[in-house]
């Protein structure tokens, strides 16, 4: 695939083609996407509840992609079908597939926002246009995309099947539970931690270490698809959270489980390092230069926590306060007084812009 096939205009006269949605005969294209994405999840669902059946993709996947793919190329320029696209390639092609997705959506909103890309500004204003690609986020609650992302697989090995994040997050909730109910949820498909470890121990380092460089990547991605889906939404503020979460969560289980196969290929500082760092004899120390290593940095104690001491709060304040290092300051204070009049006196005490996102 070539992104360029894609983000070209349809025509010179008519750089974002036609609405698709005009077509209404039994051949529309439109339809035949839709049809397929609604068949590809109510597949899904159905899928999730057998754990052998929970990695399979339905064929309206593929379905899916090839039409949006034709569409974009040749029919028209609509951020509807970019987000279809979107789900289905995170399924079929996993972290790599998410992040060709919004390389399209980010090019497709820089190049042809002000020459009438699809859906049409109606009378709600810009709302229905970014709708599709903000609900692959989610509003009030996880949107369509963070499903897909917590299921890439997470270990490769032929005597196990592949764990996802999913699995992983809830196998740590297992470790909270009394040895009964611990077993009842094993003893209903829920896999228990130590078999997830089991399995990364059979995973080739390489797998990994590919893995966290296509999260990272399509980290960088998003937020480059961010920045300019806030710049069009400026009068409209969409969330973008829910996605960035999910992505660091991916990086987060795997840089927990997989730590000892990841060291080999780290860029690791001894403690002759020129930032004078000093630790134990024989310990490796790795450099913190950047904020998001940071807070990963945080979520791998968090984990660690959580696994090792789950009856703590410290996990749990950990996490809380990595929730809050992506809000602004408004957003936070939003959460810490959640009385609007009290919250509107304190911004109007301190000069604090309620609007403002800095």
């Amino acid at each position: 695939m070539y992104i360029e096939n894609y983000i070209k205009p349809i025509s010179e006269d008519n750089p974002c083609g036609r609405d698709l949605r005009e077509d209404t005969s039994v051949e529309s294209i439109y339809y035949k996407l839709r049809d397929a994405r609604n068949s590809a999840r109510k597949t899904e669902r159905l899928a999730l509840a057998d754990a052998e059946d929970a990695g399979a993709v339905d064929d309206n996947w593929f379905q899916l992609k090839e039409l949006a793919l034709q569409a974009l190329e040749h029919e028209t320029k609509d951020l509807e079908v970019v987000a279809w696209l979107i789900e289905a390639l995170t399924r079929i092609d996993g972290i790599k597939g998410l992040s060709f997705g919004y390389r399209i959506a980010n090019e497709l909103i820089s190049s042809f926002w002000d020459k009438g890309i699809y859906p049409a500004i109606d009378e709600d204003g810009i709302e229905t246009r970014v709708a599709p690609l903000s609900g692959l986020n989610g509003f009030d609650g996880a949107g369509t995309l963070i499903t897909p992302i917590k299921s890439v697989a997470i270990t490769d090995s032929e005597e196990y099947l592949p764990v996802c994040v999913w699995q992983y997050e809830q196998a740590v909730q297992l470790e909270r539970l009394d040895a009964e109910k611990k077993q009842n949820r094993i003893d209903n498909g829920a896999i228990p931690l130590e078999s997830i470890k089991k399995a990364v121990l059979l995973t080739e380092p390489s797998f990994y270490r590919e893995l966290v460089a296509d999260v990272q990547s399509a980290l960088e991605t998003y937020e480059t698809f961010t920045n300019e889906f806030d710049r069009v939404c400026d009068s409209l503020p969409q969330p973008t959270s829910n996605i960035r979460n999910a992505l660091k969560e991916c990086i987060e289980a795997v840089e927990y489980l997989a730590r000892d196969k990841l060291a080999s290929s780290d860029e690791l500082v001894s403690q002759d390092s020129k930032e004078g760092v000093t630790d134990s004899p024989g310990a490796e120390v790795r450099a913190i230069n950047r904020r998001e290593q940071a807070v990963n940095t945080l979520r791998q104690v968090a984990q660690y926590f959580r696994e090792t001491e789950p009856h703590s709060p410290i996990s749990y304040l950990l996490e809380q306060s990595i929730r809050w290092s992506d809000l602004s300051l408004p957003e936070l204070l939003q959460q810490l007084i959640p009385e609007e009049g009290a919250r509107e006196q304190y911004f109007k005490l301190t000069g604090i812009d309620a609007g403002s996102n800095q």
